[in-house]
């Protein structure tokens, strides 16, 4: 692609830097909504249910930034 674009090739540590930063940022994002996901699953299983709520998998969602927890 550097033929095409060259400034790809012209700034290639840099890019690098980025997405080395993207993906630890993503990396954490996704170790904080597996924990609030573990915390909310741990919730309903200590009340003896088996779903979780629709206000719960809001928050997953919100406060995860858009961690997807179902499929």
């Amino acid at each position: 692609m550097g033929d095409v674009f060259p400034e790809l090739k012209d700034n290639e540590k840099k890019i690098k830097a980025i997405i080395k930063e993207e993906e630890a940022s993503f990396e954490n994002t996704l170790a904080k909504g597996y924990e609030r996901f573990r915390k909310a699953a741990d919730a309903v299983k200590e009340n003896g249910r088996a779903i979780l709520s629709g206000q719960a998998i809001f928050a997953l969602h919100y406060y995860s930034q858009s961690f997807v927890c179902c499929k």
